[in-house]
């Protein structure tokens, strides 16, 4: 009985693995929150102010993650406002 080796498979190259990613294309993130009373929003910050933020954060006493920063930056002037206001 003749012995032969296993066939070899036709590799894609790397590229070409690449490409069908590409084309196969993605989903797009859902609009509906977990959480009925969370809106999501998306902030674009300058670098400048980001960084301003983090340097104001890891001076404080207690860290918090720069997302609760910004709620209770945003809070605070929501707050002042409304003081001002009446």
């Amino acid at each position: 009985m003749p012995v032969s080796t296993k066939p070899k498979r036709k590799m894609k190259s790397k590229e070409a693995d690449v490409d069908a990613l590409i084309s196969k294309g993605g989903s797009v993130v859902s609009e509906k929150p977990t959480d009925a009373g969370t809106a999501y929003v998306q902030l674009r910050l300058p670098k400048t102010l980001k960084a301003r933020i983090d340097r104001l954060n890891e001076a404080g006493i207690v860290k918090v993650s720069r997302h609760t920063w910004i709620l209770q930056a945003i809070e605070q002037r929501i707050r002042q406002e409304e003081r001002e206001s009446l």
